[in-house]
């Protein structure tokens, strides 16, 4: 059955999961276009920050803000 059926649902590339958007725009966001072009920011501010090192910079702070969330649970 599955080989019957496997064009109308594995070939479309225009049929991709909601799910898989997400990991798909992250993916690309972070290994297309390497140029260190500076990007305007609000405010008329240009940040010169790297993708990753912008990537790196959230992903910490968002590790220490839930791992301090959920260690003060137990100090309760």
């Amino acid at each position: 059955m599955a080989g019957i059926i496997r064009r109308f649902l594995v070939n479309p590339t225009y049929a991709v999961w909601p799910t898989s958007l997400v990991t798909i725009a992250l993916n690309k966001a972070l290994h297309v276009g390497n140029d260190k072009t500076p990007v305007l920011g609000p405010f008329g501010k240009i940040f010169r920050a790297s993708r990753m090192k912008c990537f790196l910079v959230a992903f910490g702070a968002m590790f220490i803000y839930f791992w301090v969330r959920h260690m003060s649970c137990f100090m309760r």
